[in-house]
């Protein structure tokens, strides 16, 4: 009889001594889950913070190249417009000096210089808007493609950490699983 209570008393006690093995290994490993979150939570944070700070830059850049190419279409357009200018005095000067010579010559050489000149205007106007959008695309698009490199790689960042914690988590488990056993 009493080998079966000491038997017993000593099953009670491997078990009661297993079962407090048990939850302070989970305990454990629900406190190493929860730091591992944390951090987790922490870096995606960072991570976050990041890419908003890289996004803002880029489009504090895309803004300032814009800036930039509206100044220099300004200058440009204040540029032509002293060329227009200059040219439009010259061919009133020779309108002027033909004059006397004939009037009916005066209206077809005036008649075939504002063609030209509309001509010309339109073709300038059409190559600075070409200009404008192809400029301000090419940006857009590096902006776009720099924004998506980012993304793509802070993904494939979490995700690496993430599979490191599940195979850790997984080894301690296999590791707790043996000791429990053995």
């Amino acid at each position: 009889m009493k080998k079966d209570e000491l038997s017993n008393d000593a099953e009670n006690k491997v078990s009661g001594l297993r079962e407090r093995l048990i939850k302070e290994k989970e305990d454990a490993l629900d406190k190493e889950r929860d730091r591992t979150q944390n951090k987790l939570h922490e870096q995606y944070e960072r991570l976050e913070k990041q890419f908003e700070d890289e996004r803002k830059r880029w489009k504090e850049n895309v803004y300032d190249e814009s800036t930039r190419v509206e100044a220099m279409l300004k200058h440009e357009n204040d540029r032509l417009k002293e060329e227009i200018r200059i040219v439009k005095d010259r061919a009133q000067e020779e309108v002027l000096k033909e004059t006397q010579a004939s009037q009916n010559k005066i209206d077809a050489v005036s008649r075939k210089h504002q063609i030209e000149m509309k001509t010309i205007r339109e073709k300038i106007m059409i190559e600075q808007e070409e200009w404008k959008s192809e400029i301000l695309k090419k940006a857009q698009d590096s902006s776009i493609e720099s924004q998506r490199r980012v993304k793509e790689e802070m993904v494939r960042e979490r995700n690496r950490e993430i599979e490191a914690i599940i195979e850790k988590l997984g080894d301690e488990t296999h590791s707790t699983q043996k000791q429990i056993m053995g």
